[in-house]
């Protein structure tokens, strides 16, 4: 078994940056709904405004943690 080395200069993508930007998206962008409708969810399921935040909050560790495991 050989083992060389090749001279090829590493070449990047973006795809990192790019899933940087989605998953800030996602998150604002639930975050805003959750925010428009707070008052009519947290009626309907008999949740405090202090339970809606702490779900509203600890929603990025969950889809942080899901999405890095999805992508790969």
């Amino acid at each position: 078994m050989n083992s060389t080395t090749s001279n090829i200069a590493f070449k990047g993508n973006d795809r990192l940056l790019f899933g940087i930007i989605m998953g800030v998206i996602a998150f604002w962008l639930f975050a805003q709904t959750t925010l428009n409708i707070a008052p009519d969810m947290s009626r309907d399921l008999g949740m405090t405004a202090n339970s809606m935040n702490i779900a509203v909050a600890t929603q990025p560790c969950f889809l942080g943690s899901s999405s890095s495991l999805w992508v790969g």
